[in-house]
């Protein structure tokens, strides 16, 4: 049974990003790893985010750190001529780091994601809530059911956390087709991101929109180095 936590939200200044992507219009957003591009048009649709790398995570991420309740919200779609093969979007949350560069793994960030793993053979998928913990392991939190999942097509996808409760949702046109839900407590902040696997022929994978509520810790510098 998903249970979807009540959130207390009333996001000011920085928590808060409500963007199409035209452009990188985001000073306090930067792509840490991969190759995204902005202003794409697909499937009739105009101003999307196009994950482009063959052989690095795409990361777009946050450089403000959110705290308390968060509430992560996007439309993911994907193009594939590929009929085998998995492929990976993801809404990462509570981060503790993120990418300072270019990489091939992701396993050494530690914090939540919720992911979106489609099976191009089927076309269909399932939500998995996903803990990268700082011992190195990946814990799987919670796993939804499988659900239709068409090429060409967007669908909205949401993660929400309160305190120990995270919630992840898949919908389209307003009708929810799955949904998962957890309870942790190995972290209570951290910075967010949408991120997507290399495409090494299984698919490009496009953004339409972000929306994130939340309050965010004060500002900081983005790491360098």
């Amino acid at each position: 049974t998903t249970r979807r936590p009540s959130l207390s939200l009333a996001p000011t200044g920085y928590g808060y990003v409500d963007v199409e992507f035209c452009e990188n219009t985001l000073d306090d957003w930067a792509v840490d790893s991969g190759r995204f591009v902005f202003g794409q048009e697909w499937v009739g649709e105009s101003c999307l985010l196009e994950a482009t790398s063959p052989d690095y995570w795409s990361v777009y991420g946050s450089d403000h750190v959110y705290t308390d309740d968060v509430q992560i919200s996007t439309s993911v779609g994907y193009e594939s001529t590929s009929d085998t093969g998995y492929h990976y979007s993801i809404i990462l949350f509570r981060m503790q780091s993120l990418p300072d560069g270019n990489v091939t793994d992701m396993s050494g960030y530690f914090g939540y994601g919720c992911v979106i793993t489609t099976d191009l053979g089927s076309d269909t998928a399932v939500l998995r809530l996903l803990e990268a913990k700082s011992s190195g392991r990946e814990a799987v939190l919670g796993r939804s059911e499988t659900f239709d999942y068409a090429r060409d097509t967007f669908y909205d996808f949401v993660v929400s956390a309160s305190g120990s409760s995270f919630w992840c949702g898949i919908s389209e046109s307003g009708t929810l087709l799955a949904d998962v839900s957890a309870d942790d407590q190995s972290f209570n902040e951290g910075r967010v991101a949408i991120c997507a696997e290399p495409d090494q022929g299984t698919g490009t994978r496009y953004f339409r929109s972000l929306e994130v509520e939340g309050s965010v810790a004060a500002p900081t510098a983005r790491p360098t180095g």
